[in-house]
This record gives C-alpha cells, sequence and structure tokens, in this order.
C-alpha cells in the first residue's frame, strides 16, 4: 500500500509539472499575442500619422518626418536622417512580396525601420569614432581594408578570414558603392556578431541577414580551437 502511495505521488508530482509547463506556455503564447497586437496598433499609429497622402505606404519625405520624431521622442535626440539613411532604411525594412521591393514602406514593415534607426542613434558615436581611428585616406567612409581594422578591434585581435570579410562587406554595403557610411558600418558590426557568435543582440540593423553555411561552420571550429589553445596556454 506504501508503494502505491508513493506511485501516485510520483505521477500526481510529473501531473504538476507538466500542468506548469502547459501554463507556462499558454502565458508565452499570450504574451506574444499581446506583443503582436500592440506593434500592429503602433504600426497603424504611424501610418496614420505620417501617410500624409494616404497612399497606405511611406515615401522618402514621410519618413524623414516619422523618423526625425522618432528619435527625438524615443531617444530625446535631434537627428534628422540623411538621404543615404532613409535609403538604408527601406533596404533593410522594405520587403520582397514576390514582385521585387517597392521602394516604400507599407505598415508591416514601418516599424522594422524605426528600430533599425534607432539601433543606430545608439550606436552612431561608437561609428564616429570608429571611423576617427580606421579612416586612413580621411573619407569619412569605410573600405574594406579599413572595416577589416575596425573589426580586428572590436573583435580583440581576432584576424577575420578574407571570405568572412567580403560577406560582412557585401552585407553591409547595401548601395554597392564599394564604401561603407556610419549606417552600413554599423550594420556591418552586427554581421560580424552574427559570425562571430551567431547572434548580434537582436537588432534590426541585420534582420533578416543569416551567416552561410559554410562560414557558420568554420566559425564554429575556429572559435572551439581558439579556446583549445586559451585552455593549453593556461595550463
Amino acid at each position: 500500500m506504501v508503494q502505491q502511495s508513493g506511485g501516485r505521488q510520483t505521477r500526481r508530482g510529473a501531473g504538476q509539472d507538466i500542468g506548469k509547463r502547459i501554463t507556462m506556455l499558454t502565458a508565452f503564447e499570450e504574451d506574444l499575442a499581446e506583443k503582436e497586437r500592440t506593434r500592429k496598433e503602433l504600426a497603424d499609429k504611424l501610418m496614420k500619422g505620417y501617410d500624409r497622402d494616404q497612399s497606405g505606404f511611406l515615401d522618402k519625405q514621410e519618413m524623414v518626418r516619422m523618423l526625425k520624431d522618432y528619435a527625438q521622442e524615443i531617444y530625446y535626440q535631434k537627428e534628422l536622417p540623411s538621404e543615404d539613411d532613409v535609403k538604408f532604411l527601406i533596404s533593410v525594412a522594405d520587403r520582397d512580396d514576390g514582385n521585387g521591393k517597392d521602394g516604400v514602406l507599407d505598415r508591416t514593415e514601418v516599424l522594422d525601420a524605426c528600430y533599425a534607426w534607432g539601433d543606430f542613434i545608439q550606436k552612431k558615436s561608437i561609428m564616429a569614432q570608429l571611423v576617427k581611428n580606421h579612416d586612413q585616406d580621411a573619407d569619412e567612409l569605410i573600405d574594406k581594408v579599413e572595416l577589416a581594422s575596425i573589426l580586428f578591434e572590436i573583435g580583440d585581435g581576432m584576424i577575420v578570414p578574407e571570405d568572412a570579410l567580403d560577406w560582412i562587406f557585401e552585407e553591409a554595403d547595401l548601395d554597392k558603392s564599394g564604401v561603407l557610411n556610419l549606417m552600413e558600418l554599423a550594420r556591418a558590426t552586427c554581421a560580424f556578431e552574427l559570425w562571430k557568435r551567431g547572434r548580434a543582440r537582436k537588432s534590426k540593423l541585420v534582420v533578416g541577414v543569416k551567416v552561410p553555411e559554410n562560414l557558420r561552420a568554420r566559425t564554429s571550429k575556429r572559435l572551439k580551437n581558439a579556446a583549445g589553445s586559451m585552455m593549453c596556454a593556461m595550463m
């Protein structure tokens, strides 16, 4: 009888554990649903406030007004996006609906542009300092050689392989100019984090970017070997 009682208690405990997990999953799903509702409501408010011609899209001029206000209201900074900034944000947030990108933002894309702009505002002073430190030709733009120097600094002396450097630069150089401005440099540093750690602190500057399988596999092996070398050096 004691053994049966113990068995019932074990089953009861297991059932309670499953019940707790179900409750946690339900709460998590409800939280996600609430966040999605909040996101949709915010996007609707932005479109209502800045879609002056009621087209259902934000063009470049409408985006400038929105981003200027966003910087002021959220970050308490007077930041006016440049034409290059707006082009960059459209490239990042404008999704291909099957007919190619249309160069404007709808309500499903507008928040990604705002969040990417916010990420850049937080990184801007750091990016400016990096440019100051590594801009060898003083043109206020970063080429691939200068980017390698920057990644060496922020990567604590890590030398990025040529193929990984090519991928990072290509992902950042959205206008295909062959050099990076401040916002593109911020994207490059986020792409570097993706390559190095497999994550980029959820930055919208690299939304949708994935490290190629061959680079990711080599990265994991290289980091493992580096960790092993460090352990041997400590012994």
